[in-house]
Formats: structure tokens, C-alpha cells, sequence
């Protein structure tokens, strides 16, 4: 299965067979807006949250339209 960054376009293929976990190491589910964006290891960090969204984070959803 293919996990593709919704911010980055990062992809990276892996089996979510039991015992390995959901998603890739690092990779997260962040809620903005109402929409469920998955995240790379770098970026989901927790940096770019923590507080808010950071104003680097910001500009790159607005870059992808995620953000207006």
C-alpha cells in the first residue's frame, strides 16, 4: 500500500499487517479544517503543531489549497 504526504507528496510504500502498526513510523493523522491530512515523519512533526500550526506549515497548505 502507498502513504502519500498531503503536504509534501512524500510517498512511501508499506504493509499494514498486524503487529507493524497503521501507518509508516513517524507518519500521523493531523485534523485541519474538518480534513484528515496524513502527514510525512517530516512533516508531522510535532514542531509545526505544537502551539498551532507554525507559519512555515501554514504556508505550505496554503501553497497545496488546503488552506485559504
Amino acid at each position: 500500500m502507498q502513504f502519500k504526504c498531503s503536504v509534501c507528496d512524500a510517498a512511501v510504500e508499506y504493509d499494514p499487517t498486524p503487529g507493524l502498526g497503521a501507518m509508516p513510523s513517524g507518519w500521523r493523522v493531523h485534523e485541519i479544517h474538518g480534513n484528515n491530512l496524513l502527514f510525512c515523519d517530516s512533516c508531522g512533526r510535532p514542531v509545526h503543531f505544537d502551539g498551532g500550526l507554525s507559519p512555515y506549515m501554514k504556508s505550505l497548505l496554503r501553497t497545496r489549497g488546503i488552506l485559504v
